[in-house]
């Protein structure tokens, strides 16, 4: 962003203040960093880099340790108690005396909005300012609770000598009531929510999309719902040019496609431009990934393939137990751009080396099913952008229920259609063999919760215990990493037994973990709690995927 641009923008946002009814302000721990208070993930700076704040900052903690706690916080809170309020709060504090601010609402503890002027602050966090007694309720200001300091170094009460603890919320315990029904009730009856984030310009970094392309939240979420639609709509589609035009060939075509559209991705000048190299990067991951599979099965006899598959899988493991990781390290310490180009080299090395040493295989020698192609993508197409569509407009809303009645039918048509083609691209035949049915099946099962469930426990990890983005990725490498050590055993196993034991144990070992993740998942729980239920979520996960990946492949004939 430029410095010109820089000045329309605020002369945009003082238009906004000045007609707005309304305002309110939400603040972080980023607009006290110019006045010498660190945050708490910036790496080498932030608070948490330097401590574990399960070990300091939990409730558990002040319960099993007053007195670490305390040595950990009594310093601190004097240090905060000398800060002084920088730009940032000045402005604010003027703004709400010219009567252009409601109220702000802050997550910070450090009071320096109040020490700024500003008289309607919202501490959702609590407050350095008192500390009350666990056990009577005592209540003691900043200045007094140096006076209640045992020779241990732990604040004990002077009425009842029970521990007292600063009036802030830990890790573990529920938001204060009072200010979190204020803070709600403030926005919702906001006209304009005036957010302040990280105003050090080593942390606002304008390498993020947002910022360096001018994007919207909307167009944002585009950026990644224009990959998905693609990937869906085009996915059956990919498998079937492969069996027509050559698997070697389109697998290479898809890696190259991938490779281009990630460069082009990394070059966008536009957000318009990023989410239409986005919908072809999509093109080429729906051309790579049901061909891979085709053609290591087809590399390898049926009496090897379980474990050639269960390799595969291990080899997936690792890209999956690397994603989160690489994408944590290039979030917090590279430019967003090399969220793309990291695919470039690596789809445009593998593409000839795909042609060199893979022979070529296709399926039976029948023509293109255009009718079935049509009806599929058009199906798919409706069924997700149903999918993507539903969060913003709702899932009664007309659109959404239009999108997804019209893609369910397009999809049924497609089987009507398969039904009685002459060369049909999806022979419906194939659901007829039970390992086929039973292996997609389990993929879908066993797939669809660990997706869904490293997505959510991602944000748990980042929002609810703290961690930044590169921290979550290490966190949840317990989860992936099995698929290295048990997928390649898995695999083999089944060559010998078969894969429904294989299948049928891993699915109950994942919904085992899932279940116990379910029970103990809780703003209070510690990282180390969650180990166990990741682990054992992914050996389940790491039997069932190769040994269904296998069960598919030999119930069709490749």
């Amino acid at each position: 962003m430029t410095v010109s641009s820089r000045h329309g923008a605020a002369s945009e946002l003082a238009t906004l203040i000045k007609e707005a009814g309304s305002v309110v302000a939400l603040t972080g721990a980023g607009i006290s960093v110019p006045s010498g208070i660190p945050d708490f993930r910036t790496p080498a700076k932030g608070l948490w880099e330097k401590v574990d704040p399960m070990e300091v900052a939990h409730i558990d903690a002040f319960h099993r340790d007053a007195r670490r706690f305390w040595r950990f916080y009594r310093p601190r809170f004097a240090e905060l108690d000398e800060k002084h309020p920088n730009g940032a709060h000045d402005a604010l504090a003027a703004l709400e005396a010219g009567g252009m601010l409601e109220a702000v609402v802050t997550q910070n503890i450090d009071r320096l909005h109040t020490k700024a002027g500003s008289e309607r602050v919202i501490e959702v966090h609590g407050s350095i300012a008192t500390s009350s007694c666990t056990t009577c309720r005592a209540s003691y200001p900043l200045e007094r609770v140096g006076e209640l300091f045992d020779i241990d170094g732990v604040a004990t009460c002077a009425c009842c000598l029970g521990k007292v603890k600063p009036d802030v919320v830990l890790f573990g315990e529920l938001l204060p009531e009072a200010a979190m029904a204020e803070a709600q009730a403030l926005c919702a009856g906001a006209d304009l929510l005036l957010c302040v984030v990280n105003l050090d310009p080593h942390h606002a970094q304008e390498t993020t999309i947002r910022l360096d392309l001018g994007a919207s939240v909307e167009q944002l979420e585009w950026t990644v719902n224009a990959y998905n639609l693609s990937f869906a709509v085009l996915l059956i589609t990919g498998a079937a040019l492969g069996d027509r035009l050559g698997r070697r060939r389109m697998y290479a075509a898809g890696l190259v496609l991938f490779a281009l559209a990630s460069a082009a991705c990394a070059l966008a000048p536009s957000v318009g431009a990023l989410i239409a190299a986005r919908t072809i990067q999509g093109a080429g991951a729906a051309l790579v990934l049901p061909l891979a599979l085709a053609l290591l099965s087809g590399a390898f006899p049926p009496d090897k393939r379980g474990a050639a598959i269960g390799m595969f899988s291990a080899i997936t493991g690792i890209a999956v137990a690397l994603g989160p990781l690489v994408g944590g390290a290039v979030v917090e310490g590279i430019d967003w751009e090399w969220i793309f180009w990291i695919n470039v080299p690596i789809g445009l090395l593998a593409a000839p080396l795909v042609l060199r040493r893979l022979s070529e295989s296709r399926g039976a020698d029948s023509g293109l099913d255009l009718p079935g192609l049509g009806l599929v993508s058009a199906g798919a197409f409706g069924i997700v952008w149903a999918l993507v569509r539903a969060n913003a407009a709702g899932w009664a809303s007309l659109e959404v229920l239009g999108a997804l009645a019209g893609g369910l039918a397009l999809v049924a048509s497609f089987v009507a259609w398969e039904r009685r083609a002459r060369e049909p691209m999806l022979p419906i035949r194939f659901f007829r063999s039970r390992a086929f049915a039973a292996g997609n099946g389990a993929i879908f099962f066993t797939i669809a919760p660990l997706f869904a469930c490293v997505f959510l426990f991602a944000q748990f990890l980042q929002t609810t215990l703290g961690y930044g983005a590169l921290e979550t990725g290490l966190r949840l490498m317990p989860w992936t990493i099995t698929f290295i050590l048990v997928a390649p055993a898995a695999g083999a196993l089944a060559d010998r037994i078969g894969e429904r034991p294989l299948m049928t144990a891993g699915l109950a070992i994942q919904a085992a973990g899932l279940l116990w993740l379910a029970l103990i998942a809780d703003a209070g729980v510690a990282y180390s709690q969650l180990l166990g239920p990741f682990v054992v979520a992914g050996i389940g996960v790491s039997m069932a995927i190769p040994s269904a990946q296998n069960a598919v492949v030999r119930g069709i004939s490749l």
